[in-house]
């Protein structure tokens, strides 16, 4: 399981999402982004949609690369309806989340994506990390009491 963490602050790390690898996710390249020892950082890219994709690469002002699908454009009403939120290591999308627009989910990830949010491998921490305050040692998450 991967659990989405934000800086609260404090040192301490606000869980707001938890990822498990399926249907929905496939984690190879996650797995091999954390391999690297390499952080995985988060980044609101609402403002790229159509090219902020997974194995794509950020040079800071754009992304170029990865999974285009150059049928994508942003007059679709589909594309328009989302929010995207990307992980990147060493500058390449490993993940990429889309979460429906002006809706709460929306907010809360706006939110913690303005400050930093990491991708963490949860592998011995608590299942549930939605709502709870860990400490985030690089390796293992504890809840904080």
């Amino acid at each position: 399981m991967y659990a989405i963490l934000t800086k609260n602050g404090d040192n301490t790390w606000d869980g707001i999402h938890q990822i498990s690898p399926g249907l929905q996710h496939d984690t190879t390249v996650v797995d091999a982004a954390f391999e690297t020892g390499l952080p995985v950082t988060g980044m609101n890219a609402s403002e790229h949609k159509t090219s902020a994709v997974r194995g794509a690469t950020w040079n800071g002002t754009s992304f170029s690369g990865g999974l285009t699908n150059p049928e994508l454009s942003l007059e679709d009403e589909a594309i328009a309806a989302i929010n995207r939120y990307v992980f990147l290591c060493d500058n390449k999308v490993v993940l990429s989340l889309s979460v429906q627009a002006n809706s709460a989910r929306a907010e809360m990830f706006d939110a913690a994506f303005s400050g930093e949010t990491i991708l963490v491998k949860n592998t011995s921490g608590p299942r549930n990390v939605v709502g709870k305050t860990f400490n985030w040692d690089g390796v293992e998450l504890t809840i904080v009491p």
